[in-house]
């Protein structure tokens, strides 16, 4: 997409160019041939009625929208919320894994809560290492 959209306004430039390269084309035209000759007095772009055409080029190339500027912001809209679902999925994960780390702890707590209770614990108890104190 990044590579479209440069060109399509180049285009849009092209267009432009176009007509102002008729209206140099035609004014060349007619100055070498002298305005004689049976079909001198036909213009398209400088002729007194007939900036018809060029009326119509000259808007065209202003009111042209280029479509692939506004894929491409779609696209990109598109990515940004798929990469937001795929963070909200991780972050849901993430919270899983947190509720059964604390769920743990709260096991681990209530065991040492129910030894204080039930009068298993001494004070030589808490310098043991892990494998003594089961």
């Amino acid at each position: 997409m990044k590579n479209i959209v440069p060109i399509k306004e180049q285009e849009r430039l092209y267009y432009m160019q176009f007509s102002n390269f008729l209206e140099r084309y035609e004014d060349g035209r007619g100055q070498s041939s002298g305005e004689v000759g049976a079909l001198s007095h036909v213009r398209l772009i400088t002729g007194d009625n007939n900036s018809a055409l060029k009326d119509k080029l000259e808007m065209m190339t202003q009111q042209h929208a280029n479509p692939f500027v506004h894929i491409n912001h779609w696209v990109k809209g598109e990515v940004w919320c798929l990469e937001a679902l795929t963070e909200a999925v991780g972050q849901k994960d993430a919270v899983d894994i947190r509720k059964k780390n604390c769920e743990g702890e709260i096991v681990s707590l209530t065991e040492s809560i129910n030894k204080l209770n039930s009068n298993k614990f001494t004070f030589g108890s808490m310098f043991k290492n892990e494998a003594g104190k089961k």
